[in-house]
């Protein structure tokens, strides 16, 4: 801040000439020599596009990125998807093999299986009480 002014804040306005179709938009505008286009909406309000099309160009650049991003994504998707379910078909052939041998143990020892189904409910009755 300068001496004497405490407090108060300068603004900088921008400078553009009395022209109502080509304005220039910015003092780093004018300097380039980048000019700016007014257009009447037919609604009244005006639109200033740019003549060079350099701000479509980087939304069209913007858009690509994206739609890389999402495409990538888009397969990480497909692999994290593919690996979940080898996992969930390896986890149902164990316990399907699990289940086979706790059915052919029981078939072969009857009253071991029996005992064991007593002791074990028997032991888990006194834990949970």
């Amino acid at each position: 801040m300068r001496e004497g002014h405490v407090g108060a804040r300068t603004t900088r306005r921008r400078r553009t000439e009395f022209c109502p179709y080509i304005a220039v938009s910015t003092p780093v505008a004018a300097a380039r020599g980048v000019l700016t286009h007014r257009v009447m909406n037919k609604n009244g309000t005006t639109t200033i596009s740019d003549g060079t099309g350099a701000i479509e160009d980087r939304i069209e650049g913007i858009k690509e990125s994206v739609k890389g991003f999402v495409d990538k994504g888009g397969q990480r998707v497909d692999e994290i998807k593919t690996r979940i379910i080898e996992v969930k078909d390896q986890a149902a052939d164990k316990g399907s093999a699990f289940l086979d041998k706790a059915e052919g143990f029981i078939k072969a020892n009857p009253i071991k299986a029996v005992g064991l189904a007593f002791g074990i409910g028997y032991i888990g009755m006194r834990l949970f009480r």
